[in-house]
């Protein structure tokens, strides 16, 4: 893992700051050139994969399914810390999920400027909870030209309770709920206890795994006002149309026993899609990759590599004993 010193700026000036790992040291030569060659490098990466965290977290929750991982100069993972999560900038930041998006496509416009990867390079997208949200935002205002194939990791396409929708989060789905979150987070006189419960409700209930600190750190790294401006926004999304629109390839990876939403909701994510694999992740939470972080990694870089755009791969992979549940997965979410 390297944290980089010439980070990107996003278009109000805001520091993007990222981990990295992978991608040899032609990445960290091209970084920190002033070079403008019109062309990147033969030695740039084959593969950039960008790693966008939940809510409440960071970049960090990657390093430990990247830990798993043999690491060389043809893919690269960047996970980019989000507005609001322990930032240098994070008291001048605006914090809703659109501006979150471009921060994501100014990285992406950094990397092609210092010819770190080519510039029509398409890109693996992961988001885990939230970040799934800022990816489906991303599309939504730049399209799926720069998109190689995505990972959706255990997030519904609305958290909201609606008419036609009750799939949604176990905690904020509706404006009762989300006060209460926020007061969670802006009680003070800092981030600990609510950092306590974000880990009981984020791992398999029953389970034994207990975090590393650096998770924990994460949290309290935030700044409360940003997190509950985000959650404002973030929750009130409806997904369920763009996501049912997207064309490239994906993994969708559910914890069997996230206390986040019912499973159901995150599931019906990958039957929204024309291209997608949903892997059930057994006696998993809703951190399954934290919890997993061995058979996380081994089934991103294995999908990674292997998909293509435009292949049909409509695979769902569950415990056998729920196939029949999701047989019809294209019924409304509230029927199944």
């Amino acid at each position: 893992m390297q944290v980089e010193d010439a980070y990107p700026t996003a278009n109000d000036g805001f520091q993007i700051e990222f981990l990295r790992w992978g991608g040899g040291r032609n990445f960290a030569n091209n970084a920190s050139s002033s070079s403008s060659s019109s062309s990147p490098s033969s030695r740039a990466p084959e593969n950039v994969v960008i790693l966008l965290h939940g809510w409440s977290g960071g970049p960090e929750y990657f390093q430990f399914c990247m830990q798993t991982l043999k690491h060389n100069e043809k893919t690269c993972y960047l996970a980019p810390r989000l507005r609001g999560h322990g930032c240098k900038d994070d008291a001048k930041g605006k914090f809703h999920i659109a501006r979150l998006a471009k921060d994501v496509h100014d990285l992406i416009q950094w990397l092609k400027k210092k010819q770190i990867c080519a510039e029509n390079q398409q890109f693996s997208f992961v988001g885990t909870s939230m970040g799934a949200s800022v990816i489906w935002c991303f599309v939504e205002l730049f399209g799926e030209s720069e998109v190689k194939n995505y990972t959706f990791v255990d997030q519904a396409p609305l958290q909201n309770v609606r008419s036609d929708w009750c799939l949604g989060s176990t905690g904020c789905f509706d404006e009762v709920s989300l006060k209460n979150l926020q007061s969670a987070v802006l009680k003070g006189p800092d981030l600990s206890e609510f950092a306590d419960g974000n880990e009981r409700a984020c791992v398999a209930e029953g389970s034994n795994f207990k975090c590393e600190k650096e998770v924990k750190m994460c949290t309290l790294s935030c700044k409360p006002e940003a997190l509950a401006e985000l959650m404002a926004d973030h929750t009130n999304l409806d997904w369920r149309p763009l996501v049912g629109s997207l064309e490239k390839p994906a993994l969708v990876a559910v914890g069997e026993k996230t206390q986040i939403f019912p499973w159901k909701g995150v599931a019906y994510v990958g039957s929204l899609m024309k291209n997608a694999q949903t892997m059930v992740c057994k006696d998993c939470g809703h951190w399954l990759y934290l919890e997993q972080p061995g058979l996380f990694g081994f089934a991103l870089s294995n999908f990674i590599s292997t998909s293509e755009s435009g292949e049909s791969q409509g695979q769902i992979l569950l415990h056998r004993r729920e196939i029949g549940r999701l047989s019809v997965r294209r019924r409304l979410a509230g029927t199944l």
